[in-house]
């Protein structure tokens, strides 16, 4: 599964997370499973449109870059299309779980050329990965990883503070995932965590 696809598959369920400890009118009502389910959904949210925000932004820079849209190759102009499709599509997108699901949209787009192996470059796609370089692309990953450290503190927190109320897979859960150390193992993890904190709740 790709990051971005990983992201989706959690901000699903982060968002489903949020909606059932929010039921509660009374927050010292909420269970363990709920309390930690919901700062995991919130906190989630929050990283996930943080990325987002930032994926539109790059966009908007190369859509204003001089060089790059004074170029008219072929590969250039279906790039350019590809671009502004996905801000017209962000820009017009009602509420944030629209939003989100467009970022597919700008991950196909810019992830396909830094797939092409180096030695398989042209000119045209060498010059598409510089100038998504140019505005950091790459570096959005590397400060959602940033990001995501502290995030991860909490959860350990809350847990210790409540492990004594969680229930035996949701305690193999988090002994499973003390021995992770991949980015996209650990994010993909919350997926089969939120199902559970969320089950029969």
């Amino acid at each position: 599964m790709s990051k971005i696809c990983a992201i989706f598959m959690v901000l699903f369920l982060a968002q489903a997370a949020l909606a059932k400890p929010s039921e509660s009118s009374v927050e010292k009502d909420l269970t363990p499973k709920q309390e930690l389910a919901g700062y995991i959904g919130i906190s989630l949210i929050a990283l996930i449109q943080d990325y987002s925000e930032k994926c539109i932004k790059v966009s908007r820079e190369i859509l204003r870059d001089e060089d790059f849209l004074a170029r008219h190759e072929p590969m250039f102009v279906e790039f350019k299309q590809n671009l502004t499709k996905f801000v017209d599509a962000y820009e017009a997108a009602a509420d944030a779980e629209k939003k989100f699901d467009i970022l597919d949209m700008f991950s196909n787009t810019s992830d396909f050329y830094y797939e092409i192996p180096e030695d398989k470059y042209t000119p045209e796609s060498k010059y598409i990965v510089d100038v998504l370089n140019k505005y950091h692309y790459r570096d959005i990953e590397s400060e959602m990883e940033k990001e995501f450290s502290p995030f991860v503190e909490q959860v350990m927190k809350i847990f210790e503070e409540n492990k004594s109320a969680l229930d035996k897979p949701t305690l193999a859960w988090f002994e499973k995932y003390q021995h992770m150390s991949d980015f996209e193992e650990k994010l993909n993890a919350f997926s089969s965590l939120l199902e559970m904190l969320t089950e029969n709740e």
